[in-house]
């Protein structure tokens, strides 16, 4: 199976192994699959890069230029998820709230640079 993953997404499927399908033609009956090859090419006119996934046709269901979708879903990850109510901004410096327990709260300094950094690195952990 061939998905066309756009650009802005490629970032979400370098670790991903597994993938879900569902063909047009079968709405209701999913198709597992892995990830076996994601083109090194962007295509400039769609901004996408072709995905290369492998999953089992025995049943040969499947046929050539089907049209149907793909979910990607990376895998579990622990995560620090801040909310936005936990960061200030005061003029130009901003601040996290860090608790500490029993409803008792610091301000901690952090640069718009760090807090973004930090963001990148919970969120999108390598």
């Amino acid at each position: 199976m061939v998905a066309h993953v756009k650009e802005k997404d490629l970032r979400l499927i370098q670790a991903l192994d597994e993938v879900e399908s569902r063909l047009v033609a079968m709405p209701d009956k999913p198709i597992s699959g892995k990830i076996y090859h994601i083109s090194e090419m962007l295509d400039p006119d769609t901004r996408s890069v072709e995905v290369l996934i492998e999953c089992d046709n025995s049943t040969r269901l499947m046929k050539p230029e089907m049209y149907g979708t793909v979910k990607l879903s990376d895998r579990e990850a622990e995560v620090i998820r801040i909310p936005t109510s936990a960061i200030l901004q005061e003029e130009e410096n901003m601040y996290v709230l860090v608790e500490l327990g029993n409803n008792d709260y610091r301000k901690q300094k952090r640069s718009r640079p760090a807090l973004l950094k930090m963001a990148r690195r919970w969120f999108y952990p390598a």
